[in-house]
């Protein structure tokens, strides 16, 4: 959503406002100034890699065989590119 705002020339700050008085609020929407890790596009060495262990984790204990789901959540994941953004103020 934030690189799609950038793109589209909205205030990164504003959007963020926004969702996090939204139903579209999240902990990390709310902290992604502060969190070090949060422009970080994929790479199995890094954070994002970690969570695509955890999210592996989890498709196995769903224990369904691996659909097309599991392979589409992955793909995605995978093909997340880092976030080219200016950091905002802390509010």
């Amino acid at each position: 959503a934030l690189a799609s705002a950038q793109a589209l020339g909205l205030d990164r700050r504003r959007l963020l406002d926004v969702m996090a008085m939204s139903s579209g609020a999240t902990w990390y929407g709310d902290n992604i100034d502060a969190i070090d890790w949060s422009r970080q596009g994929y790479d199995p060495g890094n954070t994002i890699g970690i969570i695509e262990k955890d999210v592996k984790a989890y498709l196995d204990a769903l224990d369904d065989g691996g659909g097309v789901f599991e392979t589409a959540l992955l793909d995605e994941l995978r093909a997340l590119e880092p976030l080219d953004l200016e950091p905002g103020p802390q509010s």
